[in-house]
């Protein structure tokens, strides 16, 4: 729900929204039940796509096996120069090693954290 919230707004104010649903087969066909997103918004074939294409990555889903470090090393090589990422979700959707690698030579410009793997991890990024 939260995500096709996020897409509404953002389509509102005209923003383009892409989304990647990794449930969505190549083929086109559902695996088991997903988000309907408005019209407006396109859907993405895979993620690395969805990573070069946007200027904001908003992560929307449950921290499952398959969505651990969904956001890892050699996914996020993917992601626009510049970009921002938020992370709402678990900590362990986005390997933290890979994401503060990207802050600190400055491929990216910012993320949003609602949590992170530990205090120590925290204090590494306190300047």
């Amino acid at each position: 729900a939260a995500a096709r919230c996020l897409a509404t707004r953002s389509l509102a104010f005209r923003m383009s929204v892409l989304y990647f649903d990794p449930r969505y087969l190549a083929e086109g066909k559902m695996r088991r039940p997903s988000i309907v997103f408005p019209a407006a918004a396109r859907r993405m074939d895979t993620l690395n796509d969805l990573l070069a294409a946007s200027d904001l990555v908003s992560l929307h889903c449950t921290l499952t096996n398959d969505t651990m470090h969904i956001l890892n090393g050699d996914c996020l090589q993917h992601i626009k120069p510049g970009a921002f990422i938020v992370n709402t979700g678990s900590c362990q959707l986005i390997d933290d090693c890979a994401l503060k690698q990207l802050l600190l030579d400055g491929t990216i410009a910012g993320c949003a954290l609602d949590g992170v793997e530990g205090p120590q991890w925290m204090e590494a990024w306190v300047w």
